[in-house]
């Protein structure tokens, strides 16, 4: 007969997970506007920018996209495991703000539409408030001549909003002598 020598080993495979790093961010920004970005699925962070956290938060003041890669890393026993990632973050043009006052002569109506053609405003406004009685208006017929402060609440076609305040005057025009010589 043979002799047959068996013997048993146990080998230890370590097998880590493939690092994938998920962004919660915006997906379009407005220039002026703060810029958070948190990234997700690693232990460790470094950013493009220096940062070592996982929030990162950057002025935006011009309309250049923003772009940053991060690596994330992890440790699996005694050895880093990393992948890297890339966000880019468009940055429209923001509402250029205005300060509107218009006068009117008491008793004539007023429309958005005027207001609108005095000032050049080329966003869309999408409600009216009248602050000194809290009504809010979202339509362009409504008539504005009574005197008062309002706010128009308005967006560009990036989306990107802003406040104009508005201060409406109606003169009231009292009767008039005129006399010819």
């Amino acid at each position: 007969s043979a002799n047959v020598c068996r013997d048993t080993a146990e080998i230890n495979v370590y097998v880590d997970e493939e690092i994938l790093l998920a962004f919660d961010a915006p997906t379009s920004l407005c220039s002026g506007d703060d810029l958070t970005i948190k990234v997700v699925g690693a232990e460790t962070y470094s950013w493009s920018t220096g940062a070592k956290s996982d929030v990162i938060t950057v002025p935006t003041t011009t309309m250049e996209d923003k772009h940053f890669v991060v690596t994330g890393m992890r440790a699996f026993r005694d050895i880093f495991c990393q992948a890297d990632a890339e966000i880019t973050v468009p940055v429209y043009e923001s509402v250029r703000p205005m300060t509107l006052t218009f006068d009117t002569c008491y008793g004539n109506p007023v429309y958005l539409q005027d207001i609108v053609s005095k000032y050049g405003i080329i966003e869309q406004v999408d409600t009216i408030k009248n602050i000194t009685d809290g009504l809010v208006y979202s339509t362009v017929h409504q008539d504005l001549s009574k005197s008062g402060e309002y706010e128009l609440y308005v967006r560009n076609q990036y989306g990107c909003k802003a406040v104009f305040p508005l201060t409406i005057t109606s003169h009231k025009v009292e009767n008039l002598l005129l006399t010819y010589q």
